[in-house]
């Protein structure tokens, strides 16, 4: 995850290394069955689920601003990574190049201008039949007001991605303790997963 904390000993990163991967992460391997093609981990962290796109086969580029990316990576030692300190917004995505893109509790930390753009690359980055695993923020999180993030209805997020056909779609609301400022909160997530099947 992307956060402005980066590079400290308290950043996102740094506080969820070695955590389980995402949970939405083994759906999105079960439903793109072709593993030995490329994958994108966008806000990559401790490179949690990078790990679990490597295990299933994929060649993997991950990116993420905090640069302990580059530490967790030399510690892994795993020659089908490569790995990008920098911000996901300034990342160029090769087009048509990525059977996976996976962009988990990332997107929602660009403003509403940035994330439109982001999300133009991220499908221009898939090849047919790619498939698109995120998680985006609704109006009724506790962070809905904060102007330089993204917040979206349900009706957004399926119009944002209507050129992909929707494979999975779970609307989440809960209160729980922020990883980083550790305190409880009110969540309300979007767990996605889309698939290219048109140029």
């Amino acid at each position: 995850m992307q956060k402005k904390e980066s590079g400290t000993e308290d950043s996102y990163a740094a506080l969820t290394r070695n955590r389980a991967p995402h949970i939405l992460i083994k759906k999105a391997i079960e439903i793109q069955m072709n593993h030995d093609g490329y994958a994108l981990d966008l806000g990559a962290g401790a490179l949690n689920e990078a790990r679990a796109l490597l295990a299933a086969g994929f060649t993997v580029d991950a990116v993420d601003r905090d640069p302990i990316i580059l530490a967790i990576a030399s510690e892994m030692q795993n020659r089908d990574l490569t790995v990008t300190a920098l911000d996901i917004a300034e990342y160029q995505i090769a087009p048509n190049h990525y059977s996976l893109i996976v962009a988990l509790n990332s997107l929602p930390f660009l403003s509403s201008a940035l994330i439109k753009k982001v999300i133009l690359g991220i499908q221009d980055g898939l090849t047919i039949n790619g498939v698109l695993c995120i998680t985006l923020l609704g109006h009724k999180d506790d962070w809905a007001s904060r102007p330089d993030m993204s917040f979206f209805s349900k009706q957004e997020v399926l119009e944002l991605f209507s050129d992909l056909q929707c494979m999975y779609f779970d609307e989440v609301e809960h209160d729980q303790s922020d990883v980083l400022h550790n305190k409880v909160k009110h969540w309300h997530i979007y767990r996605c997963i889309f698939r290219k099947i048109k140029p």
